[in-house]
């Protein structure tokens, strides 16, 4: 994702799995999870009606 005012990456994004299981398999190695020999934090999304007040809403999920 990018700030729509300067261009710049803002250092997060959204994927979309074709495949709940990929999404699994990410979740499970979390950990060790990189990208472009960057550890990346993955979170699983959470829609608005089911987050608890005062939670911030946020997700990374990478393509494996």
């Amino acid at each position: 994702m990018r700030d729509k005012n300067s261009g710049k990456a803002r250092g997060f994004g959204f994927v979309t799995f074709y495949k709940e299981q990929s999404a699994d398999k990410v979740m499970v190695e979390k950990k060790i999870h990189k990208m472009k020999g960057k550890w990346v934090d993955c979170k699983r999304a959470v829609p608005s009606s089911e987050m608890k007040e005062g939670e911030v809403e946020t997700s990374n999920t990478i393509v494996d």
